[in-house]
């Protein structure tokens, strides 16, 4: 542990208690906190005295030109104003609608018959704001599965069992859960549910430029033309404009780019070259026209430019799908690869899945668990998301094997208070658009099946090109990640998290009262030509991790590591590479200037994808660190909070303010929660604080401790 600057750490550890006194009248907006001190007659003034000041202290606020608007999903969708709903059900009130009127209630068929028309047939013909109620049993699911397309309808189970655990090869009695299986995954592989339609971005039926800038942070735009008959208030539509190199790269060696013909994950990713290509881009809901004004419901969370041919695309599709909600059950079987899984949701609107258990990636190409597409202000909450043992052998990347994906321009949604175990990657954001939280999850034990003996990206905004502004707040996980392997992203903020660079099933001991207690993981081996990897973090450990050509990240108020700071010293994996050690940070060109790779770094800055040369220096992109921020970030190897600002570096800097755009030292308890999540109840909140030397973690992730406790999916 690095003890050279103890003196200034201890001042700063009781500098950190004094202002997290005054935290929790803080707020977002860098507001000033006052705190008159003790009351009682011990502090009151003498007659006719002057009383003393009060203590006052700025709230951190981030830099403007590198945050957004976050209020994402349905719960967090504002009730009123110009960012409310344009067509909300009737008398919503704000969050997830509660529909307690049943249209019809739905028994399993039994003798393995098929239950996929009668639950499609009550659904087509359900009234709004209702619900089509499933009793607890098992349902077979076939063909294209259960679509979701009409709009204002809940499908609910009567509950999805206890969350299968340990071995994970048993499925819910059906006698305790709804149970949706698609066995049929082989001959038809489709999702278990698809909510909405899955509609090719490349094939807009029209696209309107624009004559004006749409302006970062602002809600309308001028077109160059009269808004053509039918666009109105409602409509979910994709803004968009062409590569800009300086914005975006793409990874050439890694099969994107120039001569590769395949360029992103939104509009023109085929079919044209990268000067036409469009990787940035945002999924909005119009909020009105007037002439050639449109003005939308959520802000620009990207400029987007005449210069770079910025336009509006429309999306031929009927219906469009809006205020659906899947809740409460277990289901499993849905394949399609990368584009399929179990749950889909296609171009869809504020619609949501909740307190569901999706386990297993599909039988013949596999596929997403939960799987958001070109969609706007839908979410994913209080649900168990999971390989199973089926899954173990199989797991690799690829698309068919991600737990929880966002992709092509999804914009504004959320995923809040899961749990996301047992993957490749445990979630990914390919090309989305801003807007998105991922908020409040506890996601473990991601890797590959050739390659259990790493850890694969955890926590990221990753994994396509250029998913930009989106939020990573109060997560666990083994990292926060990326990956350069298609590309990069840019203006990413991760805000009181808490990483270890430890998966649970990789260490001996941790697991033990847990769901992942006699999980398969624990005893698996990959082994050929003679060699063996076993799943332990013998290689590519880390807390933090920003990739090459990633720009303009942010990182406030984080954990890194455990008080234990083990050490894998004696690997059984065939690369044998025992660890001896703890790096601060290593960050090109030169930090540290020739890097032993026997040491576990807490920061690794720049890390180029495999695919790439090494950069000079120490092989790492030295684009990278001089746009990162890091500011009130605690890490156990230094037992000190760090404040590095933009482009800081070193274990001295620990003295706030750093990059805070306002002065302030104080962090703010969320950069998109109202106030305190029902789902913490009586728990502390925030339960991370990495600006507190002195208690760095002060609470317990509500998901975490699901897990931990082996209830899954018993929510407060």
């Amino acid at each position: 542990m690095v003890h050279a600057t103890v003196d200034r750490v201890v001042v700063l550890a009781l500098l950190g208690c004094a202002l997290a006194t005054a935290a929790p009248g803080a707020n977002a907006a860098g507001d000033v906190v006052t705190q008159n001190g003790p009351a009682g007659p011990s502090s009151a003034p003498a007659s006719g005295a002057t009383p003393p000041p009060p203590f006052t202290a700025k709230v951190y606020s981030l830099p403007d030109d590198r945050v957004t608007l976050w209020q994402p999903g349905v719960s967090y969708a504002p009730t009123s104003g110009s960012g409310a709903p344009a067509h909300p059900p009737a008398g919503w009130s704000g969050g997830i609608p509660a529909r307690t009127t049943v249209c019809a209630t739905i028994r399993p068929r039994g003798h393995g018959r098929d239950d996929t028309a009668a639950i499609n047939f009550a659904l087509a013909y359900c009234p709004a704001n209702q619900t089509v109620l499933l009793t607890p049993g098992q349902f077979v699911i076939s063909g294209y599965g259960i679509q979701m397309t009409k709009s204002y309808v809940t499908l609910r189970g009567s509950g999805p069992g206890p969350g299968m655990r340990g071995a994970l090869n048993t499925f819910p009695s059906p006698a305790e859960a709804t149970v949706l299986i698609k066995p049929d995954a082989n001959d038809n592989p489709y999702p278990v549910v698809t909510i909405g339609t899955i509609a090719n971005i490349n094939t807009m039926w029209k696209t309107l430029t624009f004559a004006t800038d749409a302006t970062r942070g602002t809600d309308s735009v001028t077109l160059a033309s009269a808004a053509p008959h039918g666009l109105a208030a409602g409509e979910i539509v994709y803004v968009s404009e062409t590569y800009d190199p300086t914005l975006t790269w793409y990874n050439t060696n890694g099969g994107q780019g120039a001569g590769n013909g395949y360029n992103g994950w939104g509009e023109g990713q085929n079919g044209v070259g990268v000067d036409g290509s469009r990787p940035i881009g945002q999924a909005m809901e119009v909020a009105s026209v007037v002439g050639r004004t449109v003005t939308f419901t959520t802000p620009f969370h990207q400029t987007y430019r005449v210069a770079h041919a910025a336009h509006l695309g429309r999306i031929d599709l009927d219906p469009r799908t809006s205020w659906v909600g899947l809740e409460n059950l277990f289901l499993t079987g849905g394949d399609g690869g990368d584009g399929g899984g179990n749950v889909v949701f296609g171009s869809a609107s504020y619609s949501w899945a909740k307190n569901i258990e999706s386990a297993g990636h599909g039988p013949k190409y596999g596929g997403g668990l939960v799987h958001f597409f070109s969609s706007f202000r839908c979410e994913l909450r209080d649900s168990y998301i999971h390989s199973n043992a089926a899954d173990i052998n199989r797991i690799s990347p690829g698309g068919a094997y991600y737990n929880i994906i966002l992709d092509a321009y999804s914009a504004d949604s959320l995923v809040e208070n899961n749990i996301s175990w047992i993957a490749n990657k445990v979630m990914i954001m390919r090309g989305t658009g801003g807007g998105n939280v991922i908020g409040y999850n506890y996601m473990d034990d991601g890797y590959g099946n050739n390659y259990p003996n790493q850890g694969e990206t955890a926590l990221n905004a990753d994994h396509m090109t250029t998913s930009h502004h989106e939020l990573f707040e109060g997560n666990y996980s083994w990292n926060m990640g990326t990956d350069s392997r298609w590309g990069n992203s840019i203006y990413i903020t991760w805000f009181r998290n808490w990483t270890t660079a430890q998966r649970i099933s990789a260490w001996s001991g941790i697991a033990s009262t847990s769901v992942a207690s006699g999980n398969p993981l624990t005893t698996y081996v990959y082994s050929s030509g003679g060699q063996s990897f076993y799943y332990e973090d013998e290689y590519n450990r880390n807390m933090a991790k920003v990739g090459s050509h990633h720009w303009w990240f942010n990182y406030v108020g984080n954990v890194l590591g455990t008080a234990a700071l083990p050490r894998l010293t004696n690997p059984r994996s065939s690369y044998n590479a025992p660890q001896t050690g703890y790096d601060y940070e290593w960050a090109g060109p030169a930090i540290p200037a020739s890097i032993d790779t026997s040491h576990v770094p807490i920061w690794t800055l720049g890390v180029p994808d495999g695919s790439e040369k090494a950069f000079a220096g120490n092989g790492l992109d030295p684009s990278v660190l001089p746009v990162t921020l890091r500011d009130a970030n605690f890490d156990y190897y230094t037992g000190a909070v760090h404040w590095h600002g933009i482009g800081g570096s070193g274990v001295s800097q620990t003295a706030p303010p750093g990059a805070s755009q306002g002065g302030g030292a104080v962090l703010p308890n969320s950069l998109y929660l109202p106030g305190k999540p029902a789902f913490f109840g009586s728990s502390p909140w925030p339960w991370v604080d990495g600006s507190n030397a002195s208690n760095p973690l002060p609470g317990t992730l509500p998901a975490q401790r699901r897990f931990n406790q082996g209830t899954p999916n018993v929510i407060q």
